[in-house]
This record gives C-alpha cells, sequence and structure tokens, in this order.
C-alpha cells in the first residue's frame, strides 16, 4: 500500500459499511474518514427559485434553468441531511487531500463530487476504485491509486457526464411533467401525470406489451413424435423437426402417417462441441435470473446482492459489466482451488492444472 501522503487526508464513502471495511487499513492519525449515505443534495423545485413558476401555466413552458440550485436533502425517513453536510464540512477544514472512496460508477462520483462543490472544497483530488471489498481487491485499489496521479480528473469527468443526465432527466421531467399535466391530463385527474426519461418509456413498453395481450387470438399447433422401442428393449420418442410447432393440420397428418408406417435402423451421432463459458451476471440479468428461479423482485435480489458486496463476498453489484477485468486473470486459479475444496464434487470438471 502507498505511504501515506504529508498533511490530513479525507476519505469519502458512500456507505458506513465500505467505510468499515476500508478502516482496518488505515494507521495514521492524518486520516479522517466520512460516509455519505447516498445523495446528501436535492434539486430545488422550480417556484423556490422563481415565483411566477410555482403556478403550473402552459404559457411560462419551457423552464430551462443554467445551474440547477440544490439544497439539502432527506432521507427515506424524513430526516434532513443538514447534520451530515455539516459534519463533512466540519471534517474537511485543515484537509489538504481528499480521496473519493463512493460506490464505482457514474453515480457514485456524483454523490461525492456534489458535496465537495456544494461546500467549496478546491484541494486535491484522488479517486479509490473499488470494485469489491475483500482484502485483495482493496490493497489492488489502493496499488491503482498510487499508479494512477490523475484519477481524480478522470473521476470529474465522470461527474460531469452524471450531471449532463441530471440536468437533462431535471428539465425533462419538469417541462414534461407540466405540459402533458395541463394539456392531456382529464379534468377528473388530480395528480400531475409524470413525465421522466426512464418511467415513460417503461410505460410505453408496459402499454404496448398489454395491447399485445388483448390482441392476441389462440392458435392450435400441431407436434409430431414417434415412439419406438429397439430390439434391445428400449423405448425413445424423437419428435419432428426442423419445425417444432406446425400450424398446418394437413402437413401434420402427412408426416404423422409417413411416421407411423417407418421402420429401419437408427444412426445416432455424437460430437464434441467446445462452447465458451457463460458471462458474469449484470445487474438486468441477476435480477431476471432470480425472478425466475426463485420468485424475487428485482429490489430484494438488488438488496441481497448489495448486503454480499458490503460483506466483501461479491464484487460491485450495479455494473452493467459481465467480464473480469484483466488484472484479475491471476485470481483464477486461488478461486477454483477455494471452490474445489469446498466442493470436491466440481474437481473433474477443471482441468488437472487448473485445479492444483
Amino acid at each position: 500500500m502507498p505511504a501515506p501522503s504529508p498533511g490530513r487526508t479525507l476519505f469519502f464513502f458512500e456507505k458506513p459499511s465500505a467505510m468499515r471495511e476500508l478502516k482496518r487499513f488505515f494507521r495514521s492519525p492524518n486520516t479522517v474518514c466520512v460516509a455519505a449515505e447516498g445523495h446528501l443534495l436535492t434539486a430545488e423545485e422550480p417556484g423556490d427559485v422563481r415565483p411566477d413558476w410555482k403556478p403550473w401555466r402552459f404559457d411560462a413552458l419551457p423552464i430551462v434553468l443554467d445551474t440547477i440550485p440544490v439544497a439539502c436533502g432527506q432521507n427515506r425517513s424524513g430526516q434532513s441531511h443538514a447534520g451530515k453536510l455539516a459534519a463533512i464540512r466540519e471534517a474537511l477544514s485543515g484537509v489538504d487531500r481528499v480521496i473519493i472512496a463512493t460506490d464505482p460508477g457514474r453515480e457514485g462520483s456524483m454523490i461525492a463530487w456534489e458535496v465537495l462543490e456544494h461546500l467549496g472544497w478546491r484541494g486535491r483530488v484522488d479517486r479509490l476504485k473499488l470494485g469489491a471489498l475483500d482484502d485483495v481487491s482493496i490493497r489492488r485499489a489502493f496499488a491503482g491509486l498510487a499508479a494512477e496521479p490523475d484519477s481524480g480528473e478522470r473521476d470529474y469527468a465522470a461527474y460531469l457526464e452524471a450531471l449532463c443526465r441530471q440536468y437533462e432527466d431535471y428539465h425533462l421531467g419538469l417541462n414534461g411533467t407540466r405540459a402533458i399535466s395541463l394539456r392531456l391530463r382529464p379534468a377528473a385527474f388530480r395528480e400531475p401525470w409524470r413525465f421522466g426519461g426512464v418511467q415513460t418509456p417503461t410505460l410505453a413498453i408496459l402499454a404496448d406489451l398489454e395491447a399485445r395481450i388483448r390482441a392476441f387470438v389462440p392458435q392450435d399447433f400441431f407436434r409430431v413424435g414417434l415412439h419406438l422401442g429397439t430390439a434391445e428393449g428400449h423405448a425413445l420418442t424423437l419428435w419432428h423437426a426442423p419445425k417444432e410447432r406446425i400450424l398446418d393440420p394437413e402437413v401434420a397428418e402427412t408426416i404423422r402417417a409417413a411416421a407411423a408406417g417407418w421402420s429401419g435402423p437408427i444412426r445416432v451421432e455424437q460430437k464434441d462441441v467446445r462452447r465458451t463459458p457463460p458471462r458474469l451476471f449484470s445487474k438486468d440479468t441477476l435480477a431476471r435470473r432470480c425472478a425466475k428461479r426463485f420468485g424475487w423482485d428485482p429490489q430484494h435480489t438488488a438488496k441481497l446482492a448489495q448486503d454480499l458486496y458490503d460483506q466483501g463476498y461479491l464484487s460491485y453489484p450495479r455494473t452493467e459489466s459481465e467480464l473480469l477485468p484483466e488484472g484479475q486473470i491471476g485470481d483464477a486459479t486461488a478461486i477454483i482451488v477455494a471452490v474445489t475444496g469446498v466442493l470436491p464434487e466440481l474437481g473433474p470438471l477443471f482441468p488437472p492444472s487448473r485445479s492444483r
């Protein structure tokens, strides 16, 4: 691990669980740690920016802001984040360096940078990229931090990407919600009709699916199977191919009649087929597999994955990547040895050179 730089260093975490895991590696008394626990700031309503924007009027649209003003947010229990912001402001006093250790990705970068900019921080910033919270991954992240002197600048670019998306979502949702509520919402509806870059396309997908379900017309189809018995007393069934479902009854009957009077030798061909191993789960593929296998909703799957990540058993669960980084190629042998040590019945599945 790199030697501590002179002066005081503040580590900015997203969750207390990650902060506890990394605190085991800190030995310097000049190290300060804070945890945000999600976004501490929230965008202000237009009516709080300009009083004439508070009434919903179509002629006032579009509402465009060069800078979205932010205010102290609240947690899910309705408690203000003012205390956390004050604690972070105090912790930044006398600090020479900030190391962002939030979750990887644009959203994690934004959680830290929006607070630093809101509090007026202008000092040095570096980025600790934590893909997992086990000891090996943590040490590897610190080595990467030492080898990347411009990590803070790269992470600021990721924050700007997230900020652009926030500006788009804010203006699209603000103007779209007011426009469709004022022009399309029936008078009997009192609640506004929400419009957004995610929920509106999702609603369109659901509406299209519902329309196709209602327009569905059941159709009979046929499958032709040939039940066979061998001279050795074995029984098997051969199904018609290449079409599994036959819609024309005359075609199905022709195939059935030809199969009914058939007899002769059966030839079996065996081929060795090489397949690439399945890719890792992304957030979405994991949610779909757990929903199909266990009946879990995506929120439950995400919570379990996050808990496993916080305990160091899982890599960052919200990534869309289905491949491991090249830096972890060397870990494969150790992982296989550990797996086969716990489940020895899996040993024959691995080549001998890799299972030792």
